[in-house]
């Protein structure tokens, strides 16, 4: 398309640099000798594909303009045709000739002007339509690019919004089997430390359990030990519950003890007509000598038998060091002047005599009077 406009604007420069009146030279024969007939004087017609005016004829030696000069006929066949000389064909000058070339020279220029003026047109037009065409097919290839381009950019933006959403997707999933990882170890971890804390506390238990059982064993070995002491048995007739809670606010256990001892123990009944000293002022912090002293006196170091003094006195230190006077002569025997109502020789360490009256040591001050 580029090379069409080229030329036809070569052809359009040509035209207009050429002249108007230029006539070709020409000498009435062609180029193998014949002659060629003039056309006739006339207006021109343009034609649609003429690209230059017809160059004008001179006129012949003639009379007659129109008649055309026939060329001499060659003498044989084998003689090739001898082109005349330029001054044997010359055109005759006459007259009539530059006054006919004359008149038609005008017309001639109008319609080469005409022509050229027509092919300029169609020239420019062709050239503007193409120029037209092209910039539509570049507008419309820009369009078109455009559009592509924009597609093109949809697309990516597709392309990379469905990347981004599928990297986060996929980061979000790993992100959360992450966390059901860390949620399954710590599941993991949490039940192994409480089965570790159960088996702990299994062991305690089995310890504290073996060491309860161990010391309910040994208390009661102590329990039936003592049962078998002086204490088991006073706790078991049930009649000296004065006698061992003042042993107990005296803090002695010799009753419990392992050894050989004599008791003589009043009962509760004895306790009750015990008029010296209150029972529950002998329990207070400041009378704790005064009680020990006295329950001392009822005890003897050693496993005194009355068979071994029947018939006879005897006067045995008391652990709290005062003599006891023990009287076996008559049909009772007593101790100082409490009777001794029975006999227990069945604690493994010592044995127990039963008396009706509280013992009270010399030392001891006098009794007060009960209130």
């Amino acid at each position: 398309m580029k090379s069409f406009s080229m030329i036809a604007a070569a052809c359009v420069l040509v035209l207009a640099s050429a002249p108007a009146h230029a006539a070709w030279p020409f000498d009435g024969t062609k180029a193998d000798g014949t002659a060629v007939t003039p056309a006739p004087a006339a207006p021109a017609k343009p034609a649609a594909k003429e690209t230059a005016p017809q160059p004008t004829v001179p006129a012949k030696s003639t009379t007659t303009p129109t008649q055309p000069v026939k060329p001499a006929a060659p003498a044989t066949p084998s003689v090739p045709t001898v082109k005349a000389p330029a001054t044997t064909t010359a055109p005759a000058t006459t007259t009539t000739a530059p006054a006919a070339a004359k008149t038609q020279q005008p017309v001639l220029d109008k319609e080469a002007a005409a022509k050229k003026a027509a092919l300029e047109k169609a020239v420019a037009g062709k050239v503007n339509a193409e120029r037209a065409a092209v910039e539509k097919a570049q507008d419309e290839a820009a369009k078109k690019a455009a559009e592509e381009k924009e597609k093109a950019d949809a697309a990516k933006a597709a392309m990379d919004k469905a990347v981004a959403e599928k990297t986060q997707a996929e980061l979000a999933k790993i992100m959360d089997e992450q966390r059901q990882k860390e949620a399954a170890i710590k599941a993991a971890t949490d039940k192994a430390n409480a089965a570790a804390a159960a088996l702990e506390a299994a062991r305690d238990k089995a310890e504290a359990d073996r060491v309860k059982a161990e010391a309910d064993k040994k208390a009661e070995e102590q329990r039936k030990k003592e049962a078998q002491t002086i204490q088991g048995h006073l706790e078991k007739r049930g009649e000296f519950k004065t006698l061992l809670s003042l042993f107990q606010a005296a803090g002695i256990v010799t009753l419990k003890s392992p050894g050989n001892y004599t008791i003589f123990a009043p009962t509760d009944a004895a306790f009750a007509k015990f008029s010296a000293i209150k029972i529950d002022d002998l329990k207070k912090p400041e009378n704790i000598d005064m009680l020990k002293s006295l329950l001392s006196y009822h005890m003897l170091n050693g496993n005194f038998l009355l068979k071994n003094v029947t018939g006879q006195k005897a006067a045995p230190n008391a652990l709290q060091g005062d003599v006891l006077n023990i009287d076996a002569t008559g049909n009772v025997v007593k101790v100082g002047k409490a009777k001794i109502t029975d006999t227990d020789t069945g604690a493994v360490n010592g044995t127990i005599y039963l008396v009706d009256e509280v013992l009270v040591p010399p030392s001891l001050p006098p009794p007060a009077a009960k209130e």
